[in-house]
């Protein structure tokens, strides 16, 4: 029997013990009072039950984020891929469907896409905090709770949650970051409604200590925990008022100064004709000084990420929790880095879709990366088929876990593509396959990308003045391209937004 299983029998011995002594003299072992802060500053509140049940074979569950990660960074965080990806799973066509920090955190948390949670940009009437507030009680850390979960969020939230705001359900310890969160020093948590500020801690290890505080907390008190920790890096920061590229921990200011941006290599780098692309995202080229610049500030604040990450691995092992807990590591959207002259996300090219995604644990089987399409909208079902909990809403997307013990898996046949605005219902839709990508935007006009064809997205195969396609073969597309974001564009539940549709073209 292992140390850990051990400890929770003796805790269910005491608790039967104690109630069979009558009432008045049963403890909750592990319980917290209200406002009893554990080490690290986070605060867990609510007397709730044990639920340290030994037979109880349900995972812990930390989801750590990191916040606009391109897919091709992931080879810069060496321990992340060593200690959870080869552990693991990893995915190599895993997509962020709606690129955008809120509505990526809004899919995480509900597994809906934002035509059914609502949270369609970072700001404005349909964004951030404010869109996000009627689903406060409607959430994965909500149904955690109701299936004998503790649970923890730490680090960033949606944007524009206010300092003096109130809790957010769910979360036995809420702690989200509420002052300076785009600041490399003297970030301000919330701590349960007793906001500290950390000045001279930075901010990635801030996240990271007060995420290994409640994993060692919820160990000590035994049933299974949920944990989202979200990092911050390597988003951009503002100081003095203005944005500039990430800063990194002074411990590694120095690295990776030969370090060449993968934007580089592709052919869309500063796209010399991009009349074929919206104008929205028309911007002047980008310097070659300023790419490499950006991308070593990038990966050299994700080596502060990729320390947490393995300090997290380390704690849950000396605690022998590591063999009980699922661990899920990715990104809320992705990164250009010049490619098609912009500077940014929110963009339906494939480098803002693609993110990384790795994952460990029970019943994880360890190999290769994974080949299938899979979204972000897949991780909240994931979580919830892990804890056997029982949501109150219809989910979108579909467990992970469905298809890791077949060797291959051909996962979405077209993902759906969205992208808000604060001022007007959507900025575009569209719809993506293995081999094409269509989007329709605000004002009609319209992009066809042959990924087979064209990789890169260079050439749309739309005519820019009138926005309609420039050969008969294209039109056929187009055609069927239509039909599948009819279907989709109002979709609910698994089986309507996963449906395969074979009327749409081969790929």
């Amino acid at each position: 029997m292992q140390p850990h299983t051990r400890d929770r029998l003796a805790r269910v011995l005491v608790l039967l013990l104690l109630t069979a002594l009558g009432p008045g003299t049963a403890a909750t072992p592990g319980a917290a009072a209200v406002g009893a802060a554990p080490a690290g500053g986070a605060t867990v509140v609510a007397d709730r039950p044990f639920y340290g049940d030994p037979v109880d074979k349900r995972p812990n569950i930390v989801l750590v984020t990191t916040d606009d990660m391109r897919a091709d960074e992931m080879r810069y965080l060496k321990r992340t891929r060593r200690l959870i990806g080869s552990k693991g799973v990893s995915y190599r066509n895993f997509l962020s469907p709606h690129p955008l920090c809120c509505p990526a955190r809004a899919e995480l948390l509900t597994g809906q896409y934002a035509h059914n949670n609502g949270v369609r940009h970072n700001g404005g009437s349909r964004g951030g905090y404010k869109a996000f507030r009627p689903l406060r009680r409607h959430h994965v850390g909500v149904w955690a709770q109701k299936a004998g979960y503790r649970t923890a969020f730490v680090g960033k939230f949606l944007n524009h949650y206010p300092r003096s705001g109130h809790m957010v359900p769910g979360w036995d310890v809420f702690d989200p970051a509420v002052d300076n969160a785009y600041q490399p020093f003297g970030l301000t948590m919330l701590n349960h409604g007793d906001p500290q500020t950390f000045p001279g801690v930075y901010t990635t290890d801030l996240v990271s200590r007060r995420t290994i505080a409640n994993v060692r907390r919820f160990a000590e008190e035994g049933g299974p925990f949920l944990i989202y920790s979200s990092q911050i890096a390597p988003h951009g920061m503002r100081i003095d008022g203005r944005w500039v590229p990430p800063v990194p921990a002074p411990r590694h200011a120095r690295l990776f100064r030969h370090a060449t941006a993968p934007s580089l290599e592709d052919p869309s780098f500063n796209e010399g004709d991009v009349r074929d692309k919206y104008v929205g995202y028309r911007t002047k080229r980008m310097g070659v000084r300023k790419a490499n610049r950006l991308h070593r500030a990038r990966i050299r604040s994700l080596q502060s990420v990729d320390q947490a990450v393995a300090r997290l691995v380390r704690t849950l092992d000396r605690l022998d929790e590591l063999d009980d807990t699922l661990i899920i590591f990715t990104s809320d959207n992705g990164y250009l880095l010049g490619e098609h002259r912009w500077n940014g996300k929110t963009v339906p090219y494939e480098q803002s879709l693609r993110v990384p995604l790795l994952m460990r644990g029970p019943k994880i089987p360890r190999q290769r990366a994974r080949a299938e399409v899979r979204t972000l909208v897949d991780i909240a079902p994931t979580m919830v088929r892990a804890m056997k909990a029982r949501p109150d809403r219809l989910m979108d997307g579909r467990p992970l876990t469905n298809t890791l013990r077949r060797k291959s898996a051909r996962g979405y046949r077209t993902v759906l593509l969205q992208g808000g605005h604060d001022r007007l219902p959507w900025e575009y839709r569209g719809v993506r396959t293995d081999r094409y990508t269509y989007v329709k935007y605000h004002n009609g006009f319209v992009e066809l990308f042959d990924r087979r064809e064209d990789p890169h997205q260079l050439a749309s195969l739309t005519d820019p003045n009138d926005r309609e396609p420039t050969t008969r073969a294209a039109r056929k597309v187009a055609k069927r391209l239509k039909l599948r974001l009819k279907r989709l564009i109002d979709c609910a539940g698994p089986r309507r937004c996963g449906a395969s549709l074979r009327d749409l073209p081969r790929s």
